[in-house]
């Protein structure tokens, strides 16, 4: 015990000796030390400004351990192999496959050749090795080009299943276990302008005419700064005065055309404005690209409206070729702008177009309106609709009340919004809505109701697959987009050849198409009385089954329901009403004709009910009527020449606001009979499902 006692009295005087000396060297403080490495360094304090009676806090001593040696940092290299441009809006370089895709090019600075293989390129850093390269190799000083075709359209090892961004991102190449090599991070561009390394090794520059698969030039710096004003755009009164706040040479218009090279230069004097204008500019400056057009929407003296105020702009002249030719849907350069409670909610350059049939003969048109890198942004990046989580838009529809002008000029977005409520209809597709006044270059349009356009990004966005995933198919025979349209043309003659009251039959239509949304499609119709049956489309995405999409319901609820069944399921397609085989013949089977049953009690019950069909219109009328009497000053009594409309009065709109009312009140015990009547509904199931209707 003795031994074991003197033994750690030892070992305790060596420790204390140890740590004398270590702080004799701390406190003689040999600069030279603290100089060799600057790991866990603290810098010094910066002094307190003179004057503030404090003194300066002295920095902390650092305290090195006399054993630990000098830490080595690795010398950093520049990559073999990096990305070297980006082409990331492409419609007129390197073309592949008869098409021109977003491209990377890659560029190996080694004295080695490299193997592609060994390497991904990803726009995702959860996602680096997804997308592996060619089993190929690249010589020193060589160039390969990447082709961002995205999954659907890749065809070989150098196309990648990922598309780039328009908006800007990054873009990474890493090695096959996932360590990032190299990342470019490029920026919203014009279509056709890529981003890359300077030919003159300075870092990234803009080049307005790309170099895939040779040597950049030296390129710009950047973009020039997008004009800003100093008149908020909106609602002025009296005469304003606006001047640009932004650097560089500003060309600009008040025409409503898009500025040119040719457009007048802003001399540094304030601008008059008196009357409904859009101001349109773009900035030029020395070794920058021209930046982006701003477009700044205002409006004189208008109402004060409740409704949203949407503002199209285009050269007065567009405008005027399209409107006269009504039956063309070219497409036109465009600026859209949106104000909610007179502030600015977006302001995008876009394409407009003539939309609808028959009614884009009215003079209250309807119009499309489509973004695009040709004129604008890709994709418009706002949520426009309340009730719908999607935030971005390919294209919308600014619709006039089509054949609606001359009633409530409200049934189609009534009839779709109804459909949606309670959530008892989840098979059937319907487009959102929002109420807004329209102005064209100044002029006022009237009310106009923004509305989903119908294409596979619609549906897409709905149901969270690609657009390259869905097939639609409209008026039963003509494929409008996607790869699985032979299916239900295949189908549609199927149901022509085959009656499906036989089992095997009956189980393969069941296999390809969803029947309750057969069944609820029609069971809406049929409430709805639509004498505009042949505007139907049906659809499906992926590996799901087909399914219908609602819209047009302009004529719809003009009388009383007897006689509908009639004539939207009375005979074998045929006449007006040809697209109606698939349903007939499925009323023909028994399993059928009792789901249909079923759903139309549950539909009628719960959702087409008088009390909610009521208050829907009330709902609607409230949205409107406050801005209606504006609307109805613009259209009445302007005479329609081709049409021979007659737009509605302000009192004329009443009128049909309440007929709208009588139409939907006591409808759902009056279809039903109808339809057990003509379809000769059993006893047995018109007990089962009908009985509290009658």
């Amino acid at each position: 015990m003795r031994k074991v006692i003197l033994l750690l009295i030892a070992l305790a005087a060596v420790f204390a000796l140890v740590t004398w000396r270590n702080s004799k060297k701390v406190n003689s403080g040999t600069r030279e030390a603290a100089d060799t490495s600057a790991v866990g360094e603290t810098p010094a304090a910066t002094p307190e400004p003179t004057g503030t009676g404090r003194v300066p806090t002295p920095a902390p001593t650092t305290v090195i351990a006399e054993a630990t040696p000098t830490p080595v940092e690795p010398e950093v290299k520049k990559p073999l192999l990096y990305i070297n441009e980006i082409l990331p809006t492409n419609t007129k370089y390197s073309e592949k496959n008869k098409n021109y895709y977003d491209v990377i090019e890659l560029y190996n600075a080694s004295e080695e050749t490299i193997q592609l293989s060994d390497y991904c390129l990803s726009d995702s850093k959860k996602h680096l090795t997804d997308y592996p390269l060619p089993e190929a190799e690249l010589p020193s000083g060589g160039y390969v080009l990447l082709y961002c075709t995205g999954k659907y359209a890749a065809k070989d090892d150098y196309d990648l299943a990922f598309k780039l961004s328009y908006f800007g991102e990054k873009v990474f190449l890493s090695d096959r276990q996932g360590n990032v090599i190299d990342k470019v991070e490029y920026p919203r561009l014009p279509q056709n302008v890529s981003y890359g390394r300077s030919g003159a090794g300075e870092g990234f520059r803009i080049f307005d005419t790309p170099s895939l698969g040779a040597a950049n030039g030296d390129g710009l710096e950047r973009m020039a700064a997008v004009p800003d004003v100093d008149l908020e755009p909106g609602f002025h009164g009296g005469t304003q005065k606006v001047s640009f706040i932004t650097e560089g040479t500003i060309r600009y218009t008040l025409d409503g055309s898009k500025p040119g090279p040719s457009s007048k230069v802003w001399d540094g004097e304030p601008i008059t404005l008196s009357a409904n204008c859009t101001l349109r500019a773009y900035a030029s400056q020395e070794n920058c690209l021209d930046s982006f057009t701003a477009s700044f929407c205002y409006n004189f003296d208008a109402p004060e409206y409740e409704l949203d105020v949407l503002m199209l702009t285009m050269k007065q002249s567009d405008f005027d070729t399209m409107t006269e030719n009504y039956q063309s849907s070219r497409k036109y350069a465009a600026n859209l702008s949106l104000f909610s409670d007179g502030r600015l909610e977006f302001s995008e350059d876009c394409a407009v177009s003539n939309f609808g049939g028959s009614s884009r003969a009215y003079i209250k048109k309807s119009y499309q309106v489509t973004f695009s890198s040709a004129y604008g942004a890709s994709k418009l990046r706002y949520r426009m609709f309340d009730n719908l989580d999607i935030d971005e838009f390919n294209s919308l529809v600014l619709r006039s009340g089509s054949q609606d002008v001359e009633g409530a000029m409200m049934k189609d977005e009534f009839v779709s919004s109804l459909a949606m409520s309670g959530g008892v209809i989840d098979d059937v597709l319907v487009q959102a809505y929002r109420p807004v006044n329209l102005y064209v270059n100044g002029e006022y349009r009237g009310i106009y109701y923004i509305r989903e356009h119908i294409d596979e990004d619609m549906v897409a966005s709905h149901y969270g697959c690609d657009p390259e995933e869905v097939t639609i198919v409209k008026q039963m025979h003509t494929v409008s987009c996607g790869s699985d349209g032979k299916e239900f043309t295949d189908l549609w003659k199927f149901i022509s050849e085959n009656r499906l009251k036989d089992t095997e039959a009956y189980e393969y239509v069941k296999s390809v198409v969803n029947l309750q949304s057969v069944a609820d499609y029609y069971i809406i119709q049929l409430w709805n009385g639509n004498i505009d049956m042949d505007n139907v489309r049906v659809c499906k995405y992926g590996d799901g089954k087909w399914f219908y999409i609602l819209y047009d319901c302009d004529l719809t609820l003009n009388k009383m329901p007897e006689g509908i069944t009639a004539e939207q399921l009375g005979t074998f397609n045929a006449g007006y009403y040809t697209f109606n085989a698939l349903v007939y013949r499925l009323l023909e089977n028994p399993e059928f004709r009792e789901l249909f049953c079923q759903r139309m009690a549950l539909i009628y019950k719960e959702v087409f009910n008088e009390e909610n069909a009521l208050a829907y219109i009330d709902e609607l009328e409230a949205k409107i009527i406050h801005d209606m009497p504006y609307n109805c000053k613009r259209w009445n009594p302007v005479k329609d020449p081709v049409k021979k409309t007659n737009y509605r009065s302000y009192s004329g709109w009443q009128s049909s606001v309440k007929l709208l009312r009588q139409m939907v009140t006591g409808r759902c015990a009056r279809v039903i009979a109808d339809f057990v009547k003509t379809k000769g509904i059993s006893d047995e199931l018109a007990e089962k499902y009908f009985s509290e209707f009658r």
